[in-house]
């Protein structure tokens, strides 16, 4: 017996943060997985006096170099198998110790995905906006970014320092 989608089916029910920080202070609330960009080369040093991460040219600049491709689609995977275990985890009756990827403390339906180089201002934020744009996110999920470093958090409540 099929059952009938509702309007409800496409509203995401979770959400995965991909934060672009620094090396230091670390992420708080501690997040699932942390990405370190560091064997990603930097950009030409013209690029990251003119620009940060999230400026298109600087981004395919970087998508230009097979470090950074290859950590971007190492990334992906780790991060949807984790998407996928997210989800049965909250399907599934509470085990006596939990198993899943860890969530924030403020909001048990938030991924929180840590990605960081030395200054935060320029890998970091470029491979959360290459993540971002990556369209086969599933639809039970919204996909938002921060960017610490940057001042730019997009979600006026947002509690990720």
């Amino acid at each position: 017996m099929s059952r009938a989608a509702s309007p409800q089916d496409n509203v995401p029910r979770y959400t995965l943060c991909l934060v672009s920080h620094s090396n230091s202070p670390p992420l708080r609330p501690e997040p699932a997985f942390q990405f370190d960009l560091h064997s990603v080369p930097n950009p030409p040093r013209a690029m990251r006096q003119a620009m940060t991460g999230k400026h298109r040219d600087l981004q395919t600049a970087l998508l230009q170099d097979t470090a950074f491709c290859a950590e971007l689609n190492r990334a992906y995977g780790i991060i949807k198998a984790a998407m996928t275990e997210f989800e049965l985890s909250r399907r599934r009756p509470p085990p006596h110790r939990p198993t899943a990827p860890s969530t924030t403390e403020q909001d048990p339906d938030v991924l929180l995905v840590g990605c960081f180089c030395s200054k935060g201002k320029h890998r970091s934020p470029a491979f959360v906006e290459s993540l971002v744009e990556t369209e086969e996110w599933p639809s039970t999920w919204h996909v938002k970014a921060i960017h610490r470093e940057l001042d730019d958090v997009t979600d006026k409540d947002n509690h990720y320092e």
